[in-house]
């Protein structure tokens, strides 16, 4: 393979066997990939790189400075000078065509001493360079030094750039390398080698010998090994001896590698042969090519290529990998083990320190059942607490069974509901006197029907309509008579399940007592009748007497039920005879109507509660105080003062995911109240936030109110009761200043009748027994949220549920809700409507409750007054006018309490419309049942589904039914004889299975199950799992849905927040002025955002919504006065709908971003000033601090935005319009003599004239009027159908203008010009004559509905098409024009051969042309035409837009959309 004598080169096979060791270590030894080479040995060609590609042709010549790769020392036949070692044998090798010598003069170089100078000599060889531990080093030509470069030996480059110079240069110039050169004076002279090499020229002169003499091409290495690279699959480690240095150069700067041998002549005779030293290479590289190929296991690492290491380094990496996956197995296993161990050892305790009954019985049966050893120490504690067995359970306890509702709601139902769940439970136990509440509430069904095999009747359809059809499953025929009626929409099946319990006050067990599927489609009349019925049998069945009277109905604040509610349950007033009168009627204030036997109705506390949260983080929020603001972004910005809040927290305090999560919304509420009691240094704070915490306060005062009787558990009755007297005198007296602008009707009714409930509860339980505890607690319906939670749970990880497994699971939950009030311990709780986020904390039980709630020690006079006092404390404080708290004066009122804050007898709230701004509802004297619109009486809209088509359906339900009974059929008994039709099959038997529940269908039995199934429910859709998803896909929009860009930090001097003050112009009356108006919203493209920079807000995406600060002028001289915020906000009276009173309501306005103009006025201190009245600043905080701005900024900024307006086309119209204020001496900001201060003069003439317009005497009547054109019109109108008229002169007969009502006039001759894009143009000399916008006129408007203009006869003058090829036919002049009014005298005249509305007879106009000129209803209305004459046009409709206004803003929906013809051309004159 190889010469003898490269032997030595190679590993011998012992040697290779002994890395066997080293191969199965575990851990990679990195030491062992390192090559033991010294770098000094090394003579490396700065010329050459590992990737260096450029290829040498085997024809060029040899050059005296090419180098290899890795080389001890050059081939001993060439020079470094470049002459060949013997020049006297062998002839110079030529290696350059060109002739011409280039002399190299180092003295020079040297003495230059550049860094590119002295990488010439380096290039020439005259500096040598080596291989330092990190860099690379040169020597210093001078000391002999070794001088380090910037290149790291790690990188095989040549040092080809002068950079790598720069510290030679420097070296050479220094101390040290001057001292050195002094003592190396026995070191040779580079100068002498210079001088002696300087003759020699770098290049090979070519020879005159007659042979041709070629470079040494080296032997070409064919290396076909698979991996990355040559480099790094080559075997360094096998071609070292020793040292690891190679014993023959490689070049790899061609495409293909070639070796040189250590005794390479350099030259060659042979073209393309390597010279004979070389070829001696060539075995020596084929057994490395082969001990690559095939690279043993065992082989040693130093022997390895690059490619190999790698992968022996995957390898360990993958066998740690695997080692540490099996530790953790082992970890797991042993964890395993010593957990048995355990187990066992508890086993062996327990059988040694306790008799435990049966136990060879007990570990019998377990082991046959092959349970493990943690189910047997289970069953055993079991058998230690004498728990029974689920077989003994069923064998002898009762199970709570409803009786479903299969059809309408019967009085037998409820009989057997509280029959079988109060009164046969109840009869043994001596219950002391207490009182029952019955709660309402709905649970989400899916729309399924099933058979009911007790009754052998489909359950699942509404109560509602279920009467229109018979539900009993005969025949099939009876299944396919209801599936007609589901799609017809007769009946439905139930969406919900109302579900009605009886709870008593003083115990937590509530009893089911209906549950009946509905379809949401009952109206306020259908609950009343059910309430009514409830009632009557509590009392019938002896509920009443046994157990104890209702004394309320509480649901969760369902608009249906409220409105049936009222008016059953506020039907009368209290009689003077009751024995509650003497106590609730020292009550001031209190409702005090009830319904027979003295039931009141209740809301929920904890649905009071969200809808609190919801108006906070609502972006409008309410109105506190004098009219301040406290919105979603006021809370925002404040909240983040408190040390435990951030802004992660108060984003999902204010934007929670589930808006009904009740922990969330108590905890907004609390950190609200920690807000208002924190004390803040007023004096460091703007005026805006003084303000704002003054309302923050307020509004702390009255969530602390409602919250904390129902969360504080060491509160007494006593101070429950006080709480809420405060909190119903505090939202009476801010309702009755801003009504809806404070919360919504409806929040305020069902609060208000929340306390009111309490306070009649606590009265007759005194009555009742006073003795007896009475937990606030036990209000609302919150006791039955809790039993649908566990009704949920029933269904594991699938809540839904049709009404079959309702009944079961909500019978089961009664069950499982027992056992929780028995074992308080063993409940989770539900985690929505925990009062706290805190896990094992559930409901606040009663047994929590340490504050004194026993009913008799609570008076409710003394401390309803104790209420009201606090809440006049807190208004005095909030600087509320003492006319707002005259709470004595208000209720001596005929009619007014705290639930009917004007009297009259009126509620407000009790609509079903949203937002609680409907109509009110009254007690009728004479019947004694509330008045209710029309509106509360219908429920909300349904949606009906289109009939679908049964008769295809039917056939393949049949087949589908018929099919099913190969798979799903039980074994028929083929033994029974059959006593019907030998072609009827035999009756349906077996083990467990009830013949009744098969009907016949088409020769097959079937259960009547899978009747129900594939007939009654063939649409069933499922319903999401998620609740959020159900209610927003039934249309409801997230209330709290996040739109709001993110906010930017405050403290930026360019950012615009909301609560700062800008300046704008408005209109009111005929006056435009300047107004101060403090922000509460922004809205940026059509989203909410707390804050803008300013740069960003005059811009017409931008919208600004505030109230109008009202100012005071100082008194000091025009050119010095400055105006002072009061503290109040510009009010204008509002009217109560339903009642014949106004109240007032703060003014808030929205304008855009181009009409705002920025201000921050300077803060002054209304104390320290005695220039002005300070009895007018009672609305300020305490401080007294206010806002100060100066008349000729306000003035300035008039001028400055109605620029802005004029700029940008705004017209006077479209700017702001505000009502007159209820104080008009508050706006338009006065001066003292009573004038305005700031008007923008120009903006307002144009205001006047726009609205005023051009007062003109008419010619025929004399009456000035501001439209002549349509006043004209009137006349002309009237004139053609024989009206008579008193006037001045009378209509021209023929052809009367329409600017001046005469006929024959020449100047009166009017012509039209109709251009090719739709423009028209008039001439006329008419005197009266006056420009108007023929598009507008044309379309008539209410209150100008005249629409007479100039038309062009299409019959006289038709128009021409346009030519094939071009765009439009060429434009005509102007013709005759006819006035609309006119054109049927011009037809009658001219075109006698056509019809019209007057002149039936004759040839049928063009559509186009008759629609022209035919008159709307609107205008031959207003001209006070009779009907009978009236020319019925074709389109004539009140409900077409035949009259619609001109151009707006807004867009309008048009008819021919999709119709691209029926585009109609723009007019205008």
């Amino acid at each position: 393979m190889y010469p003898a004598r490269y032997e030595s080169w190679f590993a011998t096979e012992s040697q290779e066997l002994d890395s066997q060791s080293s191969c199965a270590s575990p851990i990679l030894d990195l030491d062992q990939i390192s090559y033991d080479l010294d770098h000094a040995s090394w003579t490396h060609n700065p010329t050459l790189s590992p990737i260096d590609i450029n290829a040498r042709s085997l024809d060029d010549s040899i050059n005296p400075d090419t180098s290899v790769l890795f080389s001890t020392t050059l081939p001993s036949s060439i020079h470094p000078t470049g002459t060949q070692s013997d020049a006297s044998d062998t002839a110079i090798i030529p290696f350059s065509d060109d002739s011409d010598t280039l002399p190299l003069e180092p003295d020079i170089l040297l003495k230059s001493n550049t860094p590119a100078d002295l990488m010439r000599l380096f290039s020439a060889n005259l500096i040598q360079r080596r291989a330092g531990t990190h860099r690379w080093e040169i020597e210093c030509p001078d000391c002999k030094a070794w001088i380090k470069t910037t290149l790291p030996t790690q990188i095989l480059s040549n040092l080809d750039a002068p950079g790598y110079f720069n510290t030679l240069s420097d070296h050479r110039q220094g101390k040290k390398c001057l001292k050195g050169r002094n003592q190396a004076d026995s070191s040779p002279s580079l100068s002498a080698a210079s001088s002696s090499a300087s003759s020699i020229s770098l290049h090979f002169t070519p020879s005159d010998t007659s042979h041709a003499i070629n470079a040494c091409p080296g032997v070409p290495i064919h290396w076909p090994v698979p991996g990355p690279s040559f480099l790094e699959t080559f075997p360094v480690g096998r071609a070292s001896a020793g040292q690891g240095v190679l014993l023959f150069d490689i070049d790899t700067r061609g495409n293909i590698p070639c070796a040189y041998s250590q005794n390479c002549a350099g030259a060659t005779t042979t073209s393309m042969s390597p010279c004979s030293g070389c070829t001696e290479v060539v075995g020596f590289i084929e057994h490395l090519l082969s001990l690559a190929q095939d690279t043993k296991p065992h082989t040693k690492y130093r022997f390895l290529s690059h490619s190999d290491m790698v992968n022996v380094a995957r390898q360990y990496s993958a066998e740690n990998n695997r080692l540490k996956l099996k530790g953790l197995n082992d970890a797991r296993r042993v964890l395993h083990i010593l957990t048995q161990l355990d187990d066992y050892k508890s086993l062996i305790m327990a059988l040694s320190e306790n008799n435990i009954p049966r136990l060879q019985h007990i570990l019998t049966v377990a082991l046959k059942r092959g349970s493990s050893i943690r189910q047997i120490i289970n069953t055993l504690e079991d058998s230690l607490a004498a728990l029974p067995s689920l077989r003994t359970l069923q064998a002898h306890q009762n199970f709570t069974s409803i009786t479903p509702t299969i059809g309408p709601i019967t009085p037998d139902q409820l009989d057997s509901n509280i029959k079988n769940l109060l009164l046969n439970p109840l009869s043994d136990s001596s219950l002391p006197r207490r009182g029952y509440s019955v709660l309402m509430d709905k649970i989400a069904l899916e729309e399924r029907a099933s058979h009911h095999r007790a009754s052998n009747s489909v359950i699942g359809l509404c109560h509602s309509h279920s009467h229109l059809v018979d539900p009993s499953l005969h025949t099939y025929d009876s299944a396919l008579r209801i599936a007609e009626k589901l799609a017809e929409g007769k009946i439905h099946l139930g969406k919900e399940m109302s579900v009605i319990a009886v709870g008593s006050f003083g115990d937590d067990e509530i009893f089911p007592v209906l549950a009946a599927p509905t379809c949401k489609c009952e109206d306020s009349e259908k609950m009343i009748s059910i309430f009514m019925l409830i009632r009557d049998r509590w009392k019938e069945t002896g509920a009443e007497e046994k157990l104890g009277p209702i004394f309320s109905f509480a649901t969760d604040g369902d608009s249906t039920w409220r409105a049936a509610g009222h008016r059953l349950f506020l039907k009368t007033e209290l009689s003077m005879t009751s024995k509650l009168y003497g106590t609730l009627s020292h009550m001031q204030g209190l409702n005090l109507a009830t319904g027979e036997g003295e039931i009141t109705l209740d809301f929920d506390y904890k649905h009071i509660f969200k809808r609190w949260c919801t108006l906070l983080r609502n972006r409008k929020g309410m109105k506190l105080v004098n009219g301040h603001t406290v919105n979603r972004a006021v809370l925002a910005r404040y909240l983040s003062w408190l040390p435990d809040q951030d802004e992660t927290s108060i984003l999902k305090l204010l934007n929670p995911d589930d808006p009904q999560d009740v922990p969330r919304a108590i905890e907004l509420m609390q950190a609200i109240i920690t807000l208002s009691k924190n004390e803040f240094d007023t004096m460091t704070m703007s005026v805006g936030e003084c303000a704002d915490i003054a309302a923050i306060k307020i509004l702390g005062a009255v969530l602390e109110s409602i919250l904390l009787p129902f969360i504080d558990v060491t509160l007494s009755l006593h101070q429950q009761i006080a709480h809420l007297s405060r909190y119903e005198h505090l939202t009476f007296t801010f309702f009755h200043l801003h009504r809806s602008a404070f919360m919504p009707h409806v929040l305020y009714y069902d609060s208000q009748t929340m306390v009111k409930n309490a306070c009649f509860c606590i009265a007759k339980q005194q009555k009742l027994d006073g003795s007896q505890k009475f937990w606030l607690i036990q209000t609302g319906d919150d006791r039955l949220e809790k039993l649908f939670g566990i009704t949920r749970m029933r269904g594991q990880h699938n809540s839904a549920m049709n009404y079959s497994q309702a009944l079961d699971r909500i019978g089961a939950a009664k069950d499982i809700d027992t056992v929780f009030k028995k074992h308080p311990d063993l409940e989770s709780g539900s985690r929505r409507l925990k009062i706290t986020h805190v896990e094992g904390l559930d409901h606040i039980r009663c047994d929590l409750w340490v504050g004194d709630v026993v009913a008799s020690h609570c008076d409710l006079p003394s401390v309803w007054k104790d209420g009201r006092d606090k809440a006049l404390t807190v208004l005095t404080d909030a600087h509320v006018s003492a006319v707002c708290c005259a709470f004595n004066e208000f209720f001596l009122q005929d009619g007014c309490d705290l639930m009917r804050p004007w009297g009259e007898n009126k509620y407000l709230g009790i609509t079903s419309d949203i937002d609680g701004h409907g109509i009110e509802s009254s007690v009728n004297s004479a019947s004694g049942l509330p008045i209710l619109s029309e509106s509360i009486l219908v429920a909300g809209p349904t949606s009906v589904e289109e009939e679908t088509e049964l008769d295809e359906d039917v056939l393949t339900l049949e087949e589908a039914l018929t099919h099913d009974v190969a798979f799903g059929s039980p074994n028929i008994d083929h033994t029974i004889p059959s006593t019907s039709h030998p072609d009827t099959p035999v009756l349906v038997s077996g083990p467990g299975i009830n013949p009744d529940d098969y009907l016949l269908v088409h020769g097959k039995y079937i259960h009547k199950e899978t009747i129900c199934r594939r007939v009654l429910n063939k649409y069933f859709i499922a319903k999401s799992l998620n609740r959020q998803e159900r209610v927003y896909s039934t249309g409801f929009t997230k209330v709290n849905c996040q739109r709001e860009l993110p906010g930017r930090s405050i403290t930026g001097s360019d950012t615009f927040i909301i609560g700062d003050v800008f300046l704008t112009i408005i209109r009111i009356n005929l006056t435009v002025t300047i107004a101060l108006v403090r922000s509460t919203s922004i809205e940026h493209h059509s989203i909410t955002c707390h804050d803008i920079l300013a740069s960003n807000i005059r811009t017409p995406d931008v919208k600004l919504t505030g109230q109008i600060l009202t100012l005071i002028p100082m008194h000091q001289p025009a050119e010095q006065r400055s105006w002072l915020w009061t503290g109040d906000y510009v009010k204008t009276r509002s009217e109560i709908q339903g009642i014949k009173q106004t109240t007032e309501k703060v003014v808030e306005i929205t304008v855009p971003g181009l009409l705002v103009e920025l201000v921050n006025p300077e803060t002054t201190c209304v104390r320290m000033r005695d220039d002005i009245n300070s009895d007018k600043f009672f609305a300020l905080n305490n401080l007294r601090n206010t806002w100060i701005i100066k008349e000729l900024t306000l003035s300035l900024a008039c001028d400055t935005l109605w620029r802005n307006a004029c700029e940008h086309s705004i017209s006077i119209k479209n700017i702001l319009h505000i009502p007159t204020p209820s104080d008009p001496s508050m706006f338009p900001y006065a001066l003292p003599d009573g004038s305005v201060g700031i008007v923008c003069i120009e903006a307002s003439q144009q205001l006047a004239a726009a609205e005023l317009g051009p007062l003109d005497d008419c010619p025929l009547c004399g009456v000035k009027t501001d439209s002549m054109r349509a006043h004209i019109g009137i006349h002309i109108l009237r004139a053609s159908h024989g009206i008579k008229e008193t006037l001045k002169e009378e209509v021209g007969l023929t052809y009367p203008c329409r600017f001046c009502g005469q006929s024959g006039r020449n100047e009166c001759k009017i012509q039209i010009k109709v251009s090719s894009k739709g423009s028209v143009s008039l001439e006329t000399h008419c005197p009266y004559f006056h420009v108007f916008r023929y598009a507008n006129a044309d379309i008539g408007s209410k209150n100008r509905p005249s629409r007479n203009v100039p038309l062009k006869c299409e019959l006289c003058h038709p128009s021409l098409t346009p030519v094939t090829g071009k765009k439009s036919c060429a434009e005509s002049g102007f013709v005759d024009a006819v006035w609309r009014y006119n054109m049927i005298q011009h037809l009658d005249d001219v075109h006698p051969q056509y019809a019209h509305p007057k002149n039936p007879t004759g040839h049928p106009l063009p559509l186009d042309i008759l629609n022209t000129f035919t008159l709307t209803s609107l205008e031959q209305r207003d001209t006070s035409i009779p009907e009978s004459q009236w020319l019925m046009p074709l389109f004539d409709s009140d409900d077409d837009k035949e009259n619609q206004p001109g151009p707006s803003t807004r867009k309008r929906k048009n008819k021919n959309t999709g119709n691209m013809n029926a585009k109609k051309a723009r007019k205008s004159a």
